[in-house]
């Protein structure tokens, strides 16, 4: 009774300030919505309490992003809760999440490209949603900052306002490809008038009123660089017949460091100094902008009129006591949460409220102090050995945990135990099978044959495609769950831990036709621990070193002549680790970002994430390595973190200003492990 009452408190407290920041309705497909070349997807987010004649605005993601993780990466779904508009995520048909900015067609006006499916989602909101034709917007990041610019400049009479997140001016990035080196370098420069005049080509004969622009950028970005806010200003204030020289500076403004620059009422520039590409989005000063809320602006300004200068600064910076910017998160009592892996981490931020960061210490320390209480018995499901599930030459044992309530075509994550380990223990010891009463999946545990419970991830049968070996008798388990649970081929996953990191590994080389992605901790390179005995000293200790090409080769290798598509694949390893020697994860990101086809320098690396001291390399949207320093081998598992790679459940991220609250499932579990 005590139990119940400590986590009904808890339970009702999380609530209290959750449903603050969280949206309270899901995303819904539109089809059939009016002329789309290019097969733009289309999402709208309608809250519960919609205004009769609302305002739309579209919301677009970034490349690599879609548009779910849009939505539950930004804030401008819950605000809608509040201000009772319609938010449309349109997601990108580009197979790496990257808007057409590049072609005639995307901008020209009803021409073709991702540009007029958007506009025709617009359009059909607005005769069959009520939607109000004079509130209609634009906003985006990066790739959806430039898409931003594209349908202002394209549709300008569709649009009444946009605002760009570490964009590119309108045309800057025309050309045969969708990646342009030269405008993304920073060294297309123009006249105001030449790149106004794009802008005008995008509607030719249009003479009616174009939509206020407001542009975002860090001074820091290497993707795409600062040179284009610049060559930005020149377009917009040329569009509205203004100086480049601003009316009014506002330091501090939304952010310490950031400067807000006005050229007139249709055009401003926020310039983020010390920010990088992966800028913090400011939805409240968007809507803002849009005229949904109050004015934007700050209290710290310089105006700026012919020679006199007045300044009035009443705004405060959050900073350490050397003056320092505090880590992204910092200020929510030391929690730093996950962001989203295409987010910083390292941006100042406002600070959480003494309501929010008192709560979050609380529920910490009650969240640990009934921690092991809770795990004990808190799944659903049933949890059962499943026997004669196909060619099983080696005795792998099957156990299944399915929830209580499934859905028609389940998803299946395979979570495979470490050595010394069994299925009982990794069912027990992970959150798999507790978050899969919560998001309906089903788990199939393995359980090695071998007597000290360790994966035969050496011979040549199991690193073969059907050749035998306990990798076979996994995928018959596979093969059974899809012919008799109505298990979503499409969605079948696997992860493990040491042993079964190994074996994770081995399982996607051997059989890519079967597996969707995979996540190992603490593992080896597909191939590494290959020879005539279960231990490899040489692999273990991280004296195999071979050229990204070898590595590739050898996963090639696990299934001859296949040339279908390959798992997306996230490592984990702790640069400490005194058992699989931390090479193996070097070695480990030569041999995926080969099988990729990527380069072995990441896109972007995060920070402290998902943990203090924890560095996330993104090198696609298909391979990404998390590397926990100062870790042994026994390294915290993240279980939310896996699904969100597999595409579980959304990623979640939280924004400029709103605190995180954790949730009972954010916290890792520990498992100490021998191999």
């Amino acid at each position: 009774m005590f139990l119940r009452a400590l986590l009904t408190s808890v339970a009702l407290a999380a609530f209290a300030v959750l449903r603050t920041i969280a949206a309270a309705g899901q995303l819904q497909q539109v089809t059939n919505f009016g002329s789309n070349p290019t097969n733009v997807g289309i999402y709208l987010y309608r809250p519960a309490n919609t205004a009769s004649s609302p305002a739309l605005i579209v919301a677009m993601h970034y490349c690599t992003g879609t548009a779910q993780a849009y939505f539950s990466g930004t804030q401008y779904a819950t605000l809608a809760d509040q201000y009772g508009y319609l938010v449309i995520y349109p997601n990108a048909p580009d197979s790496g999440g990257c808007w057409d900015v590049h072609t005639n067609a995307t901008l020209t006006h009803n021409a073709g490209g991702d540009s007029l499916g958007i506009a025709s989602a617009v359009r059909y909101a607005i005769a069959n949603w009520n939607v109000d034709p004079n509130r209609v917007f634009a906003t985006g990041t990066s790739s959806g900052a430039m898409m931003t610019n594209v349908l202002a400049g394209a549709y300008p009479d569709l649009f009444k306002a946009g605002s760009a997140f570490a964009g590119v001016p309108y045309g800057c990035f025309a050309g045969p490809d969708m990646w342009n080196s030269a405008c993304a370098t920073g060294t297309v420069s123009k006249t105001p008038q030449q790149w106004g005049d794009l802008v005008r080509s995008g509607y030719p004969g249009y003479t009616g009123s174009r939509p206020k622009m407001q542009i975002w950028q860090g001074t820091l970005d290497t993707t795409l660089n600062y040179a284009n806010f610049a060559e930005g200003i020149k377009q917009w204030t040329n569009i509205f017949g203004y100086t480049t020289t601003p009316i009014s500076t506002t330091t501090n403004d939304p952010l310490a460091n950031w400067t807000r620059s006005i050229y007139g009422p249709n055009f401003q520039a926020i310039s983020a100094a010390g920010v990088d590409h992966n800028i913090p989005t400011q939805e409240k000063d968007v809507l803002a902008w849009f005229g949904i809320t109050g004015s934007t602006g700050g209290a710290s300004t310089t105006s700026t009129h012919s020679s006199t200068t007045s300044t009035t600064s009443t705004s405060t910076s959050t900073t350490t006591a050397s003056g320092a910017q505090q880590t992204h998160w910092g200020q929510c009592a030391g929690r730093n949460l996950r962001n989203n892996r295409y987010k910083s981490q390292n941006e100042p931020q406002p600070a959480c409220s003494s309501q929010s960061s008192m709560f979050i210490s609380l529920f910490s320390k009650w969240i640990f102090a009934i921690g092991a209480i809770a795990m004990v018995n808190a799944t659903s499901g049933t949890y059962q050995k499943v026997e004669n599930f196909g060619p099983n030459p080696t005795d792998v044992q099957m156990f299944l945990y399915r929830p209580s309530v499934v859905p028609k075509k389940p998803t299946l994550v395979v979570a495979i135990h470490y050595c010394t380990g069994t299925a009982e223990a990794f069912f027990k010891g992970t959150e798999y099978a507790n978050l899969a009463d919560r998001y309906g999946y089903l788990v199939i545990y393995p359980e090695a044959p071998d007597i000290g419970g360790c994966w035969d991830v050496y011979t040549n049968a199991t690193l073969t495609h059907d050749a035998g070996g306990d990798s076979l008798g996994i995928a018959s388990m596979i093969r059974y769950a899809i012919a008799n649970y109505s298990v979503d081929p499409d969605r079948v996953f696997v992860t493990g831990l040491s042993s079964g990191a190994m074996m994770t590994n081995v399982l996607a080389g051997a059989y890519p036709d079967l597996f969707k992605a995979g996540s190992a901790y603490a593992g080896v390179p597909y191939g590494c621990f290959a020879g005539p005995t279960l231990w490899n000293s040489a692999c273990a200790t991280g004296t195999i070193n071979k050229s990204a090409q070898q590595w590739g080769d050898l996963v090639r290798n696990g299934y001859p002549g296949y040339n279908g598509p390959r798992p997306r694949m996230q490592l984990w390893h702790g640069t400490e680790d005194e058992v699989i020697d931390y090479n193996n994860f070097e070695e480990g990101i030569k041999q995926w970002t080969n099988v990729f086809d990527l380069s072995m320098t990441p896109v972007s690396s995060h920070y402290n994430n998902p943990l203090p001291g924890w560095t996330r390399s993104v090198h696609s949207q298909n391979f990404e390595a998390i590397k926990a320093a100062g870790v042994p081998h026994d390294i915290k598992l993240q279980e939310v973190q896996v699904l969100e790679w597999f595409g579980v459940i959304p990623v979640r991220a939280p924004t400029s200003n709103i605190c995180p609250v954790p949730n009972m499932f954010a916290y890792s579990t520990r498992i100490t492990l021998l191999v």
